[in-house]
């Protein structure tokens, strides 16, 4: 369970702020750091929450958004509030939540035909206490807030070798978790649970959901548990497509071992001279249709030459296939064969 305020199951809709209402209401209930602005520019994020102490790019792909965050970052924009906004589908507005957090902009590019692409520095958690929609973008009043409560030491330790535990398992069952930790190593401090928790989390392949548990959860340890629970899930998940990736490898060996088995046994025979190529046999099957048939000068020429043809090509050729089609179907015409018929004109 987490200390959450009363109001923490509510969404940012539940704070919305009509555009008339006084700007001049009290600030006391603003808590912000004197880095932080108080209000942001909200950018919904529809896949996946981010967390502190992550540099990564942000795709913005409304246009509305983009042409108002293009001419504010030319004056006064440095820090924007990034949301988790959970949608059924991508026709559904989505549902703002109520924990973000707050990112500096460290660059942003924009191509021809393309979404603006923002990279941004992210820092602190905040809690939206008041939102204003206002066309085209949102803004909202927060409060910023801080890992609270540590706990016990020893506990958290233990849990924190549990959690690096399994990143080291899931690293050796999945090279891609390999990548992903390489990069983040550099950027957040390990030695941290809360970091650590977060860090963590954002390795798995959880749904957005739960990893907006994870962002609103205040007490380190109550965090650090959710985060070790996610994880184990995915190691699960990550020996489970080993071991089906593992039985497709064997069978896939098998295949080809047999193949390859074949493949000598039909060297040694061509060797030993028991059996002939394919290639000779179908020329032959054809050329003993053709003496039982009453072919024509020029049906007998075009029938030739085809088999020649046959001859030089190669067997794995797509070519040689429509070739022994052709000749298959030429020598089983009925060449020099007739039947009378009889037919009543009346």
């Amino acid at each position: 369970m987490t200390d959450n305020s009363e109001t923490e199951d509510k969404t940012a809709a539940d704070l919305v702020e009509p555009e008339e209402e006084s700007k001049t209401e009290e600030k006391s209930i603003i808590i912000a750091s004197d880095l932080f602005p108080e209000q942001l520019l909200i950018v919904p994020l529809y896949d996946r929450p981010l967390f502190p102490k992550m540099m990564l790019p942000v795709i913005i792909s409304d246009e509305e958004l983009e042409e108002h965050m293009m001419k504010v970052m030319k004056d006064s924009l440095k820090y924007i509030g990034l949301v988790f906004s959970f949608r059924e589908n991508e026709e559904d507005e989505g549902k703002l939540s109520r924990t973000g957090v707050v990112a500096k902009i460290v660059q942003a590019s924009k191509q021809a035909n393309a979404p603006l692409q923002v990279v941004v520095q992210v820092m602190e958690r905040f809690e939206i206490v008041k939102l204003q929609k206002k066309q085209p973008v949102m803004q909202a009043r927060v409060r910023y807030w801080y890992d609270q409560d540590p706990g016990s030491e020893e506990e958290l330790k233990a849990y924190s070798v549990s959690i690096i535990n399994a990143i080291k398992e899931l690293v050796q069952l999945n090279p891609l978790f390999k990548e992903e930790l390489g990069l983040l190593m550099g950027r957040v401090n390990l030695k941290e649970p809360g970091t650590l928790a977060d860090f963590s989390a954002s390795m798995t392949t959880a749904s957005g959901k739960e990893l907006q548990k994870i962002l609103e959860t205040r007490r380190i340890k109550q965090r650090i548990e959710k985060a070790l629970i996610l994880l184990k899930h995915e190691l699960e998940v990550s020996k489970l497509q080993s071991r089906i990736s593992h039985k497709i490898e064997e069978r896939m060996s098998q295949q080809q071992r047999e193949f390859f088995l074949r493949e000598q046994l039909k060297e040694i025979k061509k060797e030993l001279g028991l059996t002939k190529e394919g290639k000779e046999t179908e020329v032959e099957k054809f050329l003993a249709r053709i003496r039982k048939l009453k072919l024509t000068e020029e049906a007998q020429e075009r029938i030739d030459e085809e088999i020649e043809k046959l001859k030089l090509i190669e067997p794995a050729s797509p070519e040689y296939n429509v070739s022994r089609a052709y000749l298959d179907w030429l020598t089983i015409l009925p060449w020099g064969v007739y039947s009378k018929d009889y037919f009543d004109l009346k």
